[in-house]
């Protein structure tokens, strides 16, 4: 039953569960409650825990309080520390053994144990539709040289950041992938919250990964350690703290195809047919090395005469010059290496200045955004990037990514 819901133990990545809650495909969760995985998120958004019901024959109901309770307890648990829960629970199971207990009574027994409040957590969690999402906005290491020491073996700092964009404070744990190991951290975030974790390894770190408890990411939430060029002259660092951002921030920005400002037109023929006719509509595909907030995907179509453009419509904060960069994974899959890709990409930019188009070579960079170059836009007036699905081969539409200059 643990292993069903918790992992067995802190360097276990998945419970079974887990792996359902990953949504890479409603197959299981058709097979295990009888229900479509768009309903089931539709109840995760919308209905709190303390107002579901049980209807029909069920499965809906299970699938959701099997997604989410468990849960809740596990962040609970955390919340409150080890020592604390296991004395409440011991309690709760002396004083209503064979009885049944509501949330009040779970509520009474743990405030026995821990003298701060913790009433807000079950408003937050049972009585809102809480659905927290969670992504790594910074991967970063630089290797160190101590000060009065020789000799030493290589250090690395590692600095990274997460960020909770939704309500619900809860816990992920923290993966840093290194040669032949892994680092694990627990962190606890608040609601809208971003904090940086700073840590030391003794081996080059390669890669990033959270495991929420309870999020609406889908597919894996990762991202590569960029790792600085050069030596710090200092000791190595291992903090949390909470981020606190500039007004200069929102001046620097991107557009994912999952957000409402893409667009990509469909055949009259795709709204009909299923599928989509080959080679005219985009199509949303989920890839782990696509760019997005809680989802994953990028969209995709094979190049033909240009009638049907993917594009990008922006809310410039401020008037000034924007360095505009596409994102492009290139040549790290089988989907997008050279001989399957196109060219070259053709991007029109509508800009203060009015429209440009302009031509790019895909290449591979350490970051995976392709630099478009520096135009001035606007606040106000349209800004506008399009790509034009003219030529042959493979196009994807994934992000632009939006950087003030001046």
């Amino acid at each position: 039953m643990y292993d069903t819901f918790y992992p067995r133990d802190e360097k276990r990545r998945f419970s079974s569960f887990d792996q359902v809650r990953h949504f890479n495909s409603g197959w299981l969760i058709r097979r295990r409650y009888n229900v479509k995985l768009d309903s089931l998120i539709t109840v995760l958004e919308n209905v709190p825990l303390s107002e579901l019901k049980p209807s029909g024959n069920g499965g809906l109901y299970r699938a959701a309080l099997d997604f989410k309770s468990p849960q809740i307890l596990e962040m609970l648990s955390n919340l409150v520390g080890e020592q604390t829960w296991q004395k409440g629970m011991k309690n709760l199971l002396e004083r209503f053994r064979y009885k049944p207990v509501s949330r009040e009574d779970l509520l009474q027994i743990v405030q026995e144990q821990k003298s701060s409040q913790i009433k807000d957590f079950f408003v937050t969690w049972f009585d809102k539709p809480t659905y927290p999402g969670y992504k790594i906005t910074v991967a970063q290491a630089q290797k160190l040289k101590p000060r009065g020491r020789r000799n030493t073996k290589t250090v690395y700092q590692v600095k990274v950041r997460i960020k909770n964009g939704e309500e619900g404070a809860g816990f992920v744990r923290l993966s840093c992938d290194v040669e032949g190991d892994d680092i694990w951290k627990k962190v606890f975030l608040d609601s809208f919250e971003e904090k940086e974790i700073q840590f030391p390894v003794y081996a080059k770190p390669e890669m990033i990964q959270l495991f929420p408890y309870y999020a609406r990411n889908r597919g894996k939430i990762r991202r590569a350690v960029q790792i600085k060029a050069g030596f710090l002259r200092r000791q190595a660092v291992d903090s949390v703290f909470v981020v606190t951002h500039s007004l200069n921030d929102s001046l620097n920005f991107v557009l994912d195809d999952q957000s409402d400002q893409f667009s990509s037109p469909l055949q009259d023929e795709a709204r009909y047919f299923r599928p989509a006719l080959k080679g005219k509509s985009w199509q949303a595909r989920i890839n782990d090395l696509a760019y997005g907030d809680y989802y994953l995907s990028w969209h995709f179509k094979r190049a033909a005469s240009g009638e049907y453009p993917a594009r990008w419509q922006a809310d410039i904060p401020k008037s000034g010059t924007y360095a505009l960069s596409y994102r492009l994974p290139y040549g790290k899959s089988w989907f997008l290496r050279p001989r399957y890709f196109v060219d070259e990409l053709i991007l029109k930019i509508t800009t203060a200045d009015g429209r440009q188009k302009i031509k790019l070579h895909p290449f591979e960079t350490t970051d995976d955004w392709l630099p478009m170059g520096q135009f001035y836009f606007k606040k106000g007036k349209p800004a506008i990037v399009e790509v034009i699905d003219e030529g042959n081969g493979r196009l994807i539409a994934d992000a632009i990514r939006w950087e003030f200059v001046n």
